[in-house]
C-alpha cells in the first residue's frame, strides 16, 4: 500500500457526500448562522445611523459576534459528527474488517479523525463570506482575526479529539454521544472549580487568577478580544497538548475496547453506590422503601421487561441517579449563594439551570430518539411484536421508563430553581437594580411550567423521530437538529423580521421555546412584554403543552405503521 494514501479516509469522505443528510445539516447551519448574524447586526445597524461612515469601525464588533457562533456551531454540531466514527464500526461489526487490513491502528485512527474535521471545516468555510462582511466595515486588527481563526481551529481540534476518545471507549453511539457532553461539562467544571479553591487558599488579592490560568487549556475559554499574536501562539499550547493527550487516549482504547464485551458501565457505577449506601444505612437503622406491587410479565410485558432489564428503568437505581444528582446540585448552589461568592458572580446559579438544562434535554431526546432504534439494531423488535400487545401499547410502555428518567432529571433543575428563589426573596442585592421588578410568583410559575411541559414535549417529539428512523446516528443528529433549529430559529426570524414592529418581534419570541425560561431566569420579563407578563408566557405554554399531546398521539397513532414497516 502507498504511504502517501488514505483508503479510510477516502471512503468515509465519499460516503458523507453521499448522504443527503450532510446537506440538510449543512443549510440548517447555514440558515442558522447567517439568521443569527443578522439578528445581531440589524440593532447595530440601527445605532450608527443611515450613513456608510456611521457604520465603519464596527467591524471588530461583527467579527467577534461571528467567532462566537461559529463556536457554538462547533460544540452543538461537531459531537454528533465525530462521536459514532468508530461506535458505528462496532455496531456494524465492521471494526474487525478494518483490523484486517494493512492499516496499523494510527491510521485507522488518524484517518477516520480526519474525515471529522474535514467535516466540520466545511462548516467553517460557510462563515467566510460573512467574515469578510465584517472586514469590509473596518476595525478589525491582524492580531484579532489570527486570534479568532485559531481559536476555531483549535476547538475543532480538540472537540474532534474528545469525541474520537469517548467513540473509541463507548460501545454504541448514543453513549459516545453523551459521554462527550459529560466529560467536556466535568472538565470544564473541575478546571473552573479548582481555579477558584486555588484562589480561595492562596487570598490571591486578584481573583480570578488562577482561574485565568487554567482555562487556558479550552480554546472556548481562551477566546479574547485583546490579544497580540505571540500571546495566541503561547496559549495554543495547552489545548494543543490536551488534543494530543485525547488522541493517545484514542490510540489506547481503539484496539483493546475493540471486541469488549458488552458491559453496563452505569450499572456498575449504581451497584457500586448501591453498597456503598446499604452500608450507610446501617447507621440510620436500616430503612428501606420497597413496591410490593410490582407488576408482572403478563399485566405490562413492555415495562416490566424495561423496568427489569434496562439501567435506568430500574426504580432504586433511578433514586441512586437522583440522589448522586441532588448532592452535587445542591452543593454548587450552595456555594453560589454563599458569602464568598460576589454578587456580581451569583449569576452562577442561571448559568447552572442553564447548563442543567440543556444536558437534561440532551439526555432525555438521545435515550426516547434511540428507545425504537436500538430495539432494531439488537434484532429484538420482532419480538415485542410477537406479543398479544398492539403497537401502541408498546410505545405507551415504553415511554413509561423513560418519563420516570425524565423526572429524575427535572427534580435537581427544581432544586436549582427553588434556591434560586430564596436566593431572590432574601437578598437585596439580588440582580442589582432590577430587584424591585422580581416577581417572586411569576417565576416560580413559569419555572415550574417549563418542567412540566418543555421535558415532556422534548420527550414525545424526540420518541416520534426515533420511530421513523432505522440508526441512531440519523435519529440523535435529527432529534439534536430539530430541537435546536426550533429553539434559535423563532428568534432569528424575530430579531430580522420584525423592523420596527415590537408586537411581531415578541410575537417570534413567544415561538421559541427558550425564550420564557431565559427570559424569566434573567428577571426581563416585564422589559420584553410589559402589557402581555402574564398573558403571553401562558398563552405559549399552552400551545407547547398542546404540541406535547399533538406528538404523543402521533406517537401512538402512527405506532403500528412505524414499528411493523
Amino acid at each position: 500500500m502507498n504511504a502517501l494514501s488514505f483508503p479510510l479516509l477516502a471512503k468515509e469522505l465519499t460516503e458523507i457526500a453521499a448522504r443527503r443528510r450532510t446537506y440538510i445539516v449543512r443549510v440548517v447551519y447555514a440558515l442558522l448562522l447567517y439568521g443569527s448574524f443578522a439578528a445581531f447586526l440589524h440593532p447595530k445597524l440601527n445605532y450608527a445611523g443611515a450613513t456608510v461612515l456611521g457604520a465603519m469601525g464596527m467591524g471588530r464588533d461583527l467579527f467577534y459576534s461571528l467567532i462566537v457562533f461559529q463556536m457554538f456551531g462547533i460544540y452543538l454540531f461537531l459531537p454528533a459528527f465525530t462521536a459514532g466514527l468508530i461506535t458505528q464500526e462496532k455496531e456494524r461489526d465492521s471494526l474487525v474488517l478494518l483490523f484486517l487490513t494493512e492499516l496499523k491502528p494510527w491510521q485507522i485512527l488518524l484517518q477516520k479523525y480526519a474525515s471529522g474535521l474535514l467535516s466540520i471545516f466545511s462548516f467553517l468555510l460557510i462563515g467566510l463570506p460573512l467574515a469578510a462582511f465584517c472586514y469590509a466595515y473596518g476595525g478589525i486588527p491582524t492580531a484579532a482575526l489570527f486570534h479568532g481563526t485559531v481559536v476555531l481551529i483549535l476547538s475543532c481540534l480538540q472537540v474532534a479529539a474528545l469525541a474520537l476518545l469517548c467513540s473509541t471507549r463507548a460501545r454504541t453511539t448514543v453513549g459516545a454521544f453523551l459521554g462527550t457532553y459529560i466529560v467536556a461539562a466535568v472538565l470544564v467544571g473541575i478546571v473552573n472549580l479548582s481555579g477558584v479553591a486555588m484562589d480561595h487558599w492562596f487570598q490571591r488579592p486578584d481573583s480570578g487568577s488562577f482561574i485565568n490560568l487554567f482555562v487556558k487549556i479550552f480554546p472556548l475559554l481562551l477566546f479574547n478580544e485583546d490579544i497580540t499574536i505571540e500571546q495566541t501562539l503561547l496559549h495554543s499550547i495547552a489545548p494543543l497538548v490536551l488534543t494530543f493527550v485525547f488522541l493517545l487516549l484514542a490510540r489506547f482504547y481503539l484496539v483493546r475496547r475493540a471486541f469488549a464485551p458488552a458491559r453496563n458501565r452505569l450499572l456498575a457505577v449504581f451497584r457500586w453506590l448501591d453498597a456503598a449506601m446499604q452500608r450507610g444505612n446501617r447507621f440510620f437503622g436500616n430503612v428501606t422503601f420497597r413496591t410490593h406491587d410490582r407488576a408482572l410479565p403478563e399485566d405490562d410485558p413492555i415495562a416490566w421487561r424495561e423496568m427489569s432489564r434496562t439501567t435506568l428503568g430500574r426504580p432504586h437505581y433511578l433514586v441512586r441517579l437522583l440522589l448522586v444528582l441532588e448532592i452535587v446540585v445542591c452543593a454548587l448552589s450552595l456555594w453560589a449563594i454563599s458569602d464568598r461568592v460576589s454578587s456580581r458572580d451569583k449569576g452562577f446559579l442561571s448559568l447552572l439551570a442553564a447548563s442543567l438544562g440543556t444536558l437534561s434535554v440532551l439526555s432525555l431526546s438521545a435515550f426516547a430518539a434511540n428507545a425504537f432504534v436500538s430495539e432494531r439494531i439488537n434484532q429484538t423488535l420482532e419480538v415485542l411484536l410477537t406479543t398479544p400487545l398492539v403497537a401502541r401499547d408498546i410505545v405507551r410502555q415504553k415511554a413509561r421508563m423513560l418519563t420516570r428518567f425524565m423526572w429524575v432529571l427535572a427534580i435537581p433543575l427544581a432544586t436549582v430553581f427553588g434556591i434560586e428563589t430564596w436566593s431572590k426573596s432574601e437578598s437585596t442585592a439580588w440582580n442589582g437594580s432590577r430587584q424591585a421588578y422580581i416577581n417572586i410568583p411569576a417565576y416560580v410559575t413559569w419555572a415550574a411550567l417549563s418542567l412540566v411541559v418543555y421535558l415532556p414535549l422534548v420527550l414525545w417529539l424526540s420518541l416520534w423521530i426515533g420511530l421513523k428512523m432505522r440508526t441512531r446516528f440519523r435519529a440523535i443528529l435529527t432529534a439534536l437538529g430539530v430541537i435546536v433549529a426550533w429553539c434559535a430559529v423563532s428568534i432569528v426570524i424575530g430579531v430580522t423580521s420584525g423592523m420596527g414592529s415590537d408586537r411581531v418581534q415578541r410575537l417570534w419570541l413567544l415561538l421559541s421555546p427558550i425564550s420564557i425560561p431565559m427570559l424569566n431566569e434573567f428577571s426581563e420579563m416585564r422589559e420584553i412584554f410589559p402589557k402581555f407578563t402574564t398573558i403571553g408566557p401562558a398563552c405559549s405554554f399552552l400551545v407547547y403543552a398542546l404540541l406535547a399531546f399533538v406528538f404523543r398521539h402521533l406517537c401512538l397513532r402512527g405506532a403500528e405503521r412505524e414499528l411493523r414497516r
